[in-house]
């Protein structure tokens, strides 16, 4: 039996009403610079460290924060050496937890590159940065059935649709739960307003991270972020950052010597930073009290941004992360770098 004209009419309507609040709700947010882009999420980490698991004496894992995330290219690095690189640096996130969970539970042979941003990296168990780290590692452990099923359906449509973008926990994410939470309301006392942060960078589903143009190319826009940077208390990062070092170079250094004692590798990289955020930087984590150490006491080799010439002056133009340009000429001498202390194959003639 055909439903009735009425019923048929009424769903063709609502279909047809659909669709185009959908076009142009997607033309609306690309008009203002937004792209399809891979959420950056708990199950998208989780699939890449599955990789880990299977990988060689001959890969390599990225782990580190953002400028990790956004300062190596794994195109650039699989044009460069035949072999792409597994992505798993966190924004916001200490790569301490992600350290001592391949170290622990992983037989991982290959060369893991560890990132250091200082205010992230340089921290203790009980810090927000590893904390954070540990969320992603908890809900690898823990992921159902159900959400690797939801991840997949997701990142079939994030790929596609720029208004399903988002760009993590602190950006401005365009999903209508977010974009509710922040709706302006008038000052109420003890009620915060809703956290602001432009959006920031695309992702794939490799985990490979690029600062959108905007960024680069609009000043305004930038001065935003640099604003964000500005008013995470920089002025209490001298008071909030005290750590046992002895002791922080101690973990790292059980993790290290596990991964050596299988036959593993481990180099740590000082990506580019520049402005206020390196003056604070410079201030409050001084490399002859913090980098210096680290690598001997951890008896691994480092590449430190400013000791090389092609990368001492790149361009991070919100102080902080590279453009996409840079960061692939950042990508290659950390190569060369690699190459050099024999950590990965020598380039092919």
């Amino acid at each position: 039996m055909s439903p009735p004209p009425n019923l048929l009419r009424a769903m063709v309507l609502g279909l047809f009403l659909t669709l185009t609040f959908l076009v142009v709700w997607e033309l609306h947010w690309r008009s203002k610079g937004y792209v399809p882009s891979i959420e950056d999420d708990g199950a998208l980490w989780a699939r890449n460290r599955d990789r880990v698991d299977r990988l060689g004496a001959e890969d390599v894992v990225i782990l580190g924060s953002s400028r990790a995330h956004f300062g190596i290219m794994l195109d650039t690095w699989e044009e460069t050496t035949g072999r792409k690189p597994v992505q798993l640096a966190g924004d916001g996130r200490s790569p301490v937890p992600f350290f001592q969970d391949i170290a622990e539970n992983s037989d991982f042979k290959g060369l893991i590159v560890l990132s250091v941003a200082p205010e992230l990296f340089y921290s203790t168990e009980e810090n927000w940065s590893e904390k954070r780290a540990k969320e992603w590692l908890d809900f690898r452990e823990k992921e159902t059935y159900a959400q690797k099923f939801n991840y997949w359906a997701d990142k079939f449509a994030d790929q596609r649709l720029a208004y399903l973008s988002s760009d993590g926990d602190y950006y401005n994410s365009l999903p209508i739960k977010t974009l509710i939470g922040r709706i302006p309301l008038a000052d109420r006392d003890s009620v915060p307003p809703p956290y602001m942060f432009p959006f920031f960078g695309t992702t794939d589903l490799d985990r490979n991270r690029r600062l959108i143009e905007r960024v680069e190319t609009d000043t305004s826009y930038r001065n935003m972020i640099r604003d964000v940077w500005e008013g995470d208390g920089w002025d209490t990062l001298a008071v909030d950052k005290q750590i046992d070092l002895p002791a922080f170079f101690g973990r790292l250094k059980i993790w290290t010597d596990q991964i050596k004692a299988r036959g593993g590798r481990v180099a740590l990289i000082r990506p580019p930073s520049s402005g206020k955020y390196l003056e604070n930087e410079i201030l409050n984590w001084p490399r002859e009290k913090y980098w210096d150490p680290m690598l001997a006491h951890l008896d691994c080799p480092g590449f430190f941004f400013s000791d090389n010439p092609l990368t001492a002056n790149l361009h991070t133009p919100e102080w902080s992360h590279l453009t996409h340009a840079d960061a692939s000429t950042y990508t290659q001498e950390v190569i060369r770098f690699l190459q050099s202390n024999n950590l990965i194959p020598p380039p092919q003639n």
